[in-house]
C-alpha cells in the first residue's frame, strides 16, 4: 500500500511526460551541439549573426539548460560575446537599405526571445536585453504591425506572424521595463493583431496560442487555436508548413511547442514527438528544403540556415514536451 500514491503521482501526470521517450535526451543533447558547433563554424566565416544562426542557437541553448540537459556553456558564451560585442562585428543593427514603411530587424527580435528563454537576471543580459527590445520598438509600423522588408517563409514570415513574435518578446515575463512607449507599443500591437485574419499555416497559429497563453488569455480564445492546430496534424505525425505542404521539423517543432505548452496531455503532442524522434539525422539535426521567396522569388541553394531554423525548432519541441532529465 505504500507505493499506492506514487502509482496515484504517476498516474496525475500529464500523458506526454507519461509516456515519455527515454531516447528522447540523447535526441536532445545531440541537437543542442549540433546547433553549437554549426554556429561556431558559421561564425568564423561569416560577418552577420544572421536571423537563423546564432540567436536561434542561444535560444535552444538556454531551453535546454533551463529544463537540466547538457549544452555546451563554452561555445554559448563565445557566441553570445561576439553577438554583443561593443564593435557590433555580428551586424545587429546595420545599415538598411532605403526601403518605403518600417520594418523590423529580424535578429535583434530574435536575441531578445533568446534571452527570454533564459534566465536573463544579471545586469549585463537585462542590458543586452533591453538594447535588442529597444531595436523592435523601433520597428514597429505606424499601424502596430511588424513587418519585414520582404517575406521568405517560414522564418521570415508574415506581418501577423512577425507581430505575434514581437509581441511574445515584449511582454515576455522577464522581459524589462520599457517605460511609456514600451507599453504603448504592446497596445497597438495587440489591437492590430487581434483585427488581423492569421495566416492560414500551423506557424500562425502555434504563435498565436503561445501569446495568448502568455497573457492570461481565457479559453475562449485559446480552445479554438489547439484544435485547429491539432488538426493540421497530417497522418505521420507532423505538421507540413502549409496544409498542402510534406511534414518537416519547422512547423512540427513548432506545433508541439506550442501544444506542450498550453496543453501537454494533447495527444498530438505524443504523436508530434514521435514523429521528431524517427526523422533526426544522426548528426543531430533535421533535413529541410527551403521554400521559393525573398528577393529573386527562388528557393535558396544554401539549405544551411533553414535547416539550422528547424533543427532549432525541432529540439525545442522536444525539450517542452520532455519530462526534465532525472524525473
Amino acid at each position: 500500500m505504500r507505493f499506492l500514491p506514487v502509482a496515484l503521482a504517476l498516474l496525475a501526470l500529464p500523458a506526454a511526460s507519461r509516456a515519455a521517450d527515454p531516447d528522447a535526451r540523447p535526441a536532445i543533447e545531440r541537437a543542442v551541439q549540433f546547433l553549437a558547433e554549426e554556429s561556431t563554424e558559421w561564425r568564423e566565416g561569416r560577418e552577420c549573426a544572421s536571423c537563423h544562426t546564432v540567436p536561434m542557437t542561444l535560444w535552444a541553448h538556454n531551453e535546454a539548460k533551463k529544463q537540466g540537459y547538457k549544452a555546451d556553456d563554452k561555445a554559448a558564451a563565445a557566441l553570445t560575446g561576439w553577438v554583443f560585442a561593443k564593435d557590433d562585428p555580428a551586424k545587429v543593427n546595420p545599415k538598411q537599405p532605403e526601403r518605403k514603411g518600417v520594418t523590423v530587424n529580424q535578429t535583434p527580435l530574435m536575441l531578445a526571445l533568446a534571452l527570454e528563454a533564459g534566465d536573463a537576471t544579471d545586469a549585463t543580459t537585462r542590458d543586452r536585453l533591453k538594447a535588442m527590445l529597444d531595436l523592435v520598438l523601433a520597428g514597429q509600423d505606424e499601424d502596430g504591425a511588424w513587418r519585414l522588408m520582404y517575406v521568405w517563409e517560414p522564418h521570415g514570415s508574415t506581418a501577423d506572424v512577425m507581430t505575434t513574435l514581437a509581441l511574445l518578446a515584449l511582454t515576455a515575463p522577464n522581459a524589462p521595463d520599457l517605460g511609456p512607449g514600451g507599453k504603448a507599443a504592446r497596445e497597438k500591437g495587440l489591437k492590430w493583431l487581434g483585427a488581423a485574419a492569421p495566416s492560414d499555416t500551423p506557424q500562425a497559429d502555434a504563435l498565436r496560442l503561445l501569446l495568448w497563453k502568455q497573457l492570461g488569455r481565457p479559453p475562449a480564445d485559446t480552445e479554438p487555436l489547439v484544435k485547429r492546430l491539432a488538426g493540421r496534424q497530417s497522418a505521420d505525425g507532423g505538421w507540413g508548413q502549409t496544409r498542402d505542404a510534406a511534414s518537416d521539423a519547422f512547423a512540427t517543432g513548432q506545433a508541439v511547442y506550442a501544444l506542450a505548452t498550453v496543453r501537454p496531455a494533447e495527444p498530438a503532442v505524443a504523436t508530434g514527438r514521435a514523429y521528431l524522434l524517427k526523422t533526426q539525422e544522426k548528426d543531430g539535426s533535421w533535413a529541410m528544403a527551403s521554400r521559393p521567396g525573398g528577393p529573386g522569388g527562388k528557393a535558396a541553394k544554401n539549405v544551411a540556415p533553414i535547416t539550422h531554423a528547424g533543427t532549432t525548432w525541432a529540439v525545442m519541441g522536444l525539450i517542452r514536451s520532455s519530462p526534465p532529465p532525472g524525473r
